[in-house]
Parts: structure tokens; sequence; C-alpha cells
């Protein structure tokens, strides 16, 4: 594992050798329609998730 990895994982506290876990990237975001639509998906399921965006896409609408 690296550093990186082995860094989110003790931060989280969740140890993907013992549970399922899935990392998905989508470079193409943010999007008001596709996340929003994620995110509903994700709550129904009670998935918990990060989401990462570079400082120039931040606005007050995706913050």
């Amino acid at each position: 594992m690296d550093a990186v990895s082995a860094s989110i994982e003790q931060q989280s506290g969740v140890d993907c050798d013992k549970l399922k876990c899935v990392a998905l990237t989508f470079d193409d975001g943010p999007s008001t329609v596709n996340d929003s639509k994620l995110r509903d998906e994700l709550d129904k399921l009670k998935v918990k998730a990060t989401f990462f965006m570079i400082g120039k896409n931040i606005t007050s609408s995706t913050s």
C-alpha cells in the first residue's frame, strides 16, 4: 500500500483488506445534473462518499 492510501485508511478508519471498497473517479465534473443524481442514489443506498474538486471549479452552488 502506498503512503497516500495508508493515510486515507488511517483517517477514515476503513480497512479495504477487510471490507468491500470501491473508488470511482469522474473527470467531467462538476455537473449540476449528474452530481445531484449520483448524490441522490448514494443517499438512497446509504453509501458514504467523498468528492474532491479543484479550486477553480468551486462556486457557491457546489460548496
